[in-house]
């Protein structure tokens, strides 16, 4: 599948959430056709491969996704179909699992752990894909040791801070933060909690980049929605890897309701003129000029 079809979501009762976060993914097309390549007995692999040839089937017109909702809910069990959820979780739970089966299924030998591109093997494919890899540097200032560790998200979220630019937002990601008080850091080689100086460096970017704005904030007493803008670019460098903008997650409204849509750069422009609106079943053509700022999850492709 390629990024000329696109098609509506049925709504099930709240699920704009899903259906912002299933379109987002719907965009990767390389990710589609790996699915799609997969010889895996799998309900959640083919639910997948249904909806992508349905979609394929029915560009232009509207789909419904229930059985991915329905399996949805069984790996989110705070979810309960019918209540509004987060669409970031969205994604990185559907990612986060879709690994896991590649992963057992190889381990367990039912499926082979080929070769796809270059050094990529069907294990390593969806880190290539969606992987962040983050290394973050610990200094104890009690003994100066440094220790350091790699892990992979699967999404890069950011502070917004006040901050008015998405650069901005991103460079200050590496500021060095120190532990102290009641956040000590444990100095394995001190054996004990000590005041130390954190610093998370991105060091690896993936093909698709989703990148999440916290906009939903809970200050200990309540959850609130922080609705200020930032400067997003079309064209994004990072780790040495040049990105262009394909789509948005927008929420509209306040913390305890409201409504994802998703907005698609179909043609790949430097422009926020002549977007597709994909508001669950709804299609529309869309200039994104005064909201791109107010995104929630973007979706960047290199």
């Amino acid at each position: 599948m390629n990024n000329e079809y696109y098609c509506g979501l049925n709504n099930h009762g709240n699920t704009c959430f899903f259906n912002s976060a299933l379109q987002s993914l719907l965009r990767c097309s390389v990710f589609i056709n790996f699915i799609n390549s997969l010889e895996i007995n799998h309900e959640l692999i083919e639910n997948f491969k249904d909806l992508i040839k349905d979609y394929k089937e029915n560009s232009n017109k509207s789909i419904s996704p229930i059985k991915l909702v329905k399996y949805y809910a069984k790996i989110n069990k705070r979810y309960r179909i019918g209540s509004q959820d987060d669409s970031d979780e969205v994604i990185t739970y559907f990612i986060g699992e879709l690994d896991d089966i590649i992963k057992k299924e190889i381990k367990e030998g039912r499926l082979e752990n080929s070769v796809i591109k270059g050094d990529i093997t069907v294990d390593k494919m969806i880190d290539y894909l969606f992987g962040v890899v983050i290394r973050t540097y610990i200094k104890c200032l009690n003994c100066d040791n440094i220790s350091q560790l790699n892990t992979t998200e699967y999404k890069l979220s950011l502070q917004i801070d006040n901050k008015q630019k998405l650069d901005d937002i991103i460079n200050e990601y590496s500021n060095t933060e120190k532990l102290e008080d009641d956040n000590q850091y444990h100095c394995e080689k001190c054996k004990k909690k000590v005041d130390a100086l954190k610093t998370d460096k991105i060091i690896k970017t993936p093909k698709y980049l989703h990148i999440q704005l916290k906009r939903f904030e809970n200050d200990g007493r309540r959850l609130s929605k922080i609705d200020d803008k930032v400067e997003v670019p079309i064209f994004l460098n990072l780790c040495d890897s040049k990105y262009n903008l394909r789509g948005c997650v927008h929420h509209y409204g306040s913390i305890n309701g409201g409504h994802y849509i998703y907005n698609y750069n179909k043609n790949k422009s430097d422009s926020y003129k002549n977007w597709i609106c994909l508001n669950d079943s709804g299609i529309s053509n869309k200039d994104v000029s005064d909201e791109i700022n107010n995104g929630y999850v973007y979706l960047y492709v290199k």
